[in-house]
């Protein structure tokens, strides 16, 4: 029942964000070739020191002719993409120090393979969880038990930070907090994440690992969980969970200072979730500000950060909804690493509707191209970094659901919302389907 009703959530606000957008015109965005590359988040942390996100500063984002959109230069390569803190939806993890190490949560465990999916042969138990959750007053809100999202630790391989949809024992959902918990011993004991002082369990934000041994737990002030520019509260562990302290935000060790801010965990009303901001620093971590619009999470959809230089980045979003005066497109690009943004407008994927400004499912792959499914079906669309027209691909298996496909080697691989079970495609069948 309780898995019903996030479908129906789900659907219900989809309809509400296809009602909302606006038309627009279309280019295509002038991206570089590049040669595949792992889409997985930055891989280690800097030497420089960060301190604690201002309040008062925001990036504008001038709003530009879409029919001039910002080129890429040719020079540029993809160099990471870091996709959203998925708090809702299920997703394949990847070490980033080690792709052949991939995992994903399924009822009562973590599956977990050391050869990039091949075999699937070990499995940490969570069932534990719930009992951890009730000693602090809350219950595991999901029929399935399974967790939501795993963090992999690089340094420590018997450590795992999950994240679990719960609610508040006494009084049920909704709300629904995601929070975070782990374990330092492939599962036989499992705790909950402290917050630092001045935050709470049901302000945890997401797991970070920017390669090498640091794990960051973000977590948001009570009362601020709806602003993006509100204080940031990082707890940090560097010896796979053993000992936690309050830590600091850290840029990627390559390209711009761009990372993703806590996602919102209180998710209030109906289940609407909450934006999740962009924080860019152009002092190497000394100080911080918050990209508006924030990236809206109001329907199922990845959401990325794409960097293909020191001053070039993207983000993409192909569910976003009106989040300020203007409309956030799905795509906005900066020269400047992320100082200035320009919005670009995509060709449409339905000639028929080519004013729904909505790309269900959008994201960026290792060669620079574009995933998208139709606004009106779940056919998925693929568009080359060259052409300006979409393209039905040639594989019938992807998901009917626009969910994340992580790229792993020469796969693609999501996690399917039905059975919770991993799937997988080559990167070869993401071509043009025959007409």
């Amino acid at each position: 029942m309780q898995k019903i009703k996030f479908i129906v959530l789900d659907i219900f606000f989809l309809l509400i964000v296809v009602a909302c957008v606006q038309a627009q015109s279309t280019q295509t965005p002038e991206l570089p070739t590049a040669s595949p590359t792992s889409m997985s988040s930055p891989t280690s942390r800097p030497t420089e020191t960060a301190v604690p996100i201002p309040t008062e500063t925001a990036v504008p984002v001038p709003t530009v002719n879409p029919t001039s959109p910002p080129a890429i230069t040719d020079a540029s390569r993809l160099l990471w993409v870091s996709s959203s803190a998925d708090l809702f939806n299920r997703v394949i993890s990847v070490d980033p120090d080690n792709p052949q190490r991939i995992a994903y949560c399924a009822p009562d465990q973590i599956r977990l393979s050391l050869d990039g999916g091949q075999t699937w042969e070990e499995a940490i138990p969570t069932h534990a969880i719930s009992a951890v959750a009730e000693e602090s007053g809350y219950t595991i809100f999901d029929s399935a038990s399974a967790c939501i999202s795993v963090t992999l630790d690089p340094e420590y391989p018997g450590s795992f930070f999950i994240v679990f949809a719960t609610a508040q024992e006494q009084f049920g959902a909704p709300p629904i907090f995601y929070m975070g918990f782990f374990t330092t011993d492939n599962g036989s004991t499992w705790q909950l994440v402290s917050p630092p002082p001045s935050a709470t369990l049901e302000g945890f934000g997401g797991f970070w690992n920017l390669g090498g041994e640091t794990i960051e737990a973000l977590f948001t002030k009570p009362g601020q969980i709806s602003d993006p520019s509100a204080n940031i509260l990082v707890q940090e562990t560097a010896d796979g969970g053993r000992t936690w302290q309050p830590g600091e935000l850290s840029c990627p060790q390559s390209g711009p200072c761009l990372r993703w801010g806590p996602a919102a965990s209180s998710i209030p009303g109906m289940g609407s979730p909450l934006p999740q901001g962009i924080l860019v620093s152009s002092d190497r971590g000394q100080t911080w500000s918050v990209v508006d619009p924030p990236v809206e999470l109001r329907a199922p959809s990845p959401n990325q950060l794409a960097a293909f230089s020191d001053q070039e980045i993207a983000i993409i979003s192909g569910s976003s909804a009106l989040t300020t005066e203007s409309e956030a497109p799905p795509l906005r690009l900066s020269e400047d690493s992320g100082l200035t943004w320009q919005m670009v407008a995509l060709p449409p994927i339905s000639l028929e509707n080519a004013d729904l400004n909505y790309y269900p499912g959008l994201q960026i792959l290792p060669d620079e191209s574009f995933l998208a499914q139709s606004p009106e079906s779940s056919t998925w669309f693929w568009l080359s970094s060259t052409d300006s027209i979409w393209c039905p691909i040639n594989s019938d298996d992807l998901p009917i659901y626009p969910v994340l496909l992580q790229s792993v080697a020469d796969q693609l691989w999501w996690v399917d919302p039905e059975d919770n079970e991993a799937r997988h495609i080559s990167l070869s069948e993401i071509t043009c389907a025959e007409s």
